[in-house]
C-alpha cells in the first residue's frame, strides 16, 4: 500500500518518527520541520482530557493507560481481566492520576454501549482511544 503524497493531509510528525530518528524508512517529504512522534508522546500534556484504552489489563494496552495517565489524562481502562484493571487503577492513583476500571468484553456490543455511558457519566466526554484488546 503506498500513500498519495499530493494529499492534503499532513500528519503531526515526520514518517520516519515512528520508527526511530534517522532510519530510511520511505514516508512522504514535508516541507516544513515537524517533531517525531517520539516527542508528541512525550511531551503532550493531555490534563483534563478523557482517554479509553481498551485491552488495558497487560501490555501495550496497560502501557498505554499508564503513559497517558502520567501526561495528564483521566483513563477508562478496559478488558476482561478485572483484577488487573484493579491494580492498574491502584498503579495510577497512587501516582496522582485518574483511572477507571471498566471491565469488559469488546465483543458485545451491548457491554460496549454500556461502558461508554459509564465512562462519559463519571470521566467525562472521551476524546481519546486506544484500542489494543487481545483475543484468546
Amino acid at each position: 500500500m503506498s500513500l498519495d503524497t499530493r494529499s492534503p493531509f499532513r500528519p503531526p510528525f515526520r514518517w520516519h518518527g515512528w520508527f526511530s530518528e534517522g532510519t530510511d524508512h520511505p514516508g512522504p517529504a514535508t516541507d516544513r520541520e515537524e517533531p517525531i512522534i517520539s516527542q508528541v508522546i512525550t511531551t503532550t500534556p493531555l490534563t483534563g482530557r478523557v482517554a479509553v484504552v481498551t485491552g488495558a489489563s497487560s501490555g501495550i494496552g496497560e502501557a498505554t493507560a499508564e503513559r497517558l495517565a502520567q501526561l495528564g489524562a483521566k483513563v477508562a481502562v478496559a478488558a476482561r481481566r478485572k483484577e488487573n484493571l484493579d491494580a492498574l487503577v491502584a498503579r495510577v492513583g497512587e501516582a496522582g492520576g485518574t483511572a477507571l476500571a471498566v471491565p469488559l468484553d469488546v465483543t458485545d456490543r451491548e457491554a460496549v454501549r454500556e461502558a461508554a455511558q459509564r465512562v462519559e457519566q463519571e470521566l467525562g466526554r472521551v476524546e481519546l482511544a486506544s484500542t489494543t484488546p487481545g483475543c484468546s
